[in-house]
């Protein structure tokens, strides 16, 4: 493992977002597997801006989201398909939207849907960069200390 102190979150950001271009341009079926919070809002910023510089073809690009709250519809403004969609989908919109995998925080049975989840991965991965994100309190993905 690789640790790397770049001194100020807004160096993090953008050293991060150049980390996932790299990895989009280096090959276009690449498999990000992307989080969401407010760590990840200048990664995006800045990926955005990298994105429209160079007008990357990210059509083939696949994506697949740490996480969701349960209960809240896709369409939701709290939810993290709105997140994704604020930050990234629409301000880059070339992205396939079949391509883009967030779980299903609505779904009638979540053990299935988490399963689900899970064989979508193991089929279509293996995920070639993972971004996550470390809460204040050190959660990780919803995984909060103690659990």
């Amino acid at each position: 493992m690789k640790i790397t102190n770049l001194g100020t979150s807004g160096y993090a950001s953008f050293y991060v977002a150049c980390e996932l271009y790299k990895q989009m341009s280096q090959q276009n079926h690449s498999k990000l597997g992307l989080a969401t919070g407010g760590t990840m809002v200048d990664v995006y910023r800045f990926l955005v801006q990298l994105l429209r510089k160079n007008k990357l073809d990210v059509s083939e690009i696949e994506t697949f989201n740490l996480d969701e709250y349960v209960g809240l519809d896709a369409q939701h403004e709290q939810s993290y398909h709105s997140y994704m969609n604020e930050m990234l989908f629409k301000q880059y919109p070339y992205f396939n939207p079949s391509l883009l995998h967030i779980p299903n925080g609505n779904a009638d049975n979540l053990n299935d849907e988490t399963k689900r989840y899970e064989q979508l991965i193991n089929q279509k991965g293996p995920v070639d960069i993972q971004i996550i994100g470390i809460g204040e309190n050190g959660h990780i993905g919803f995984n909060e200390p103690g659990t």
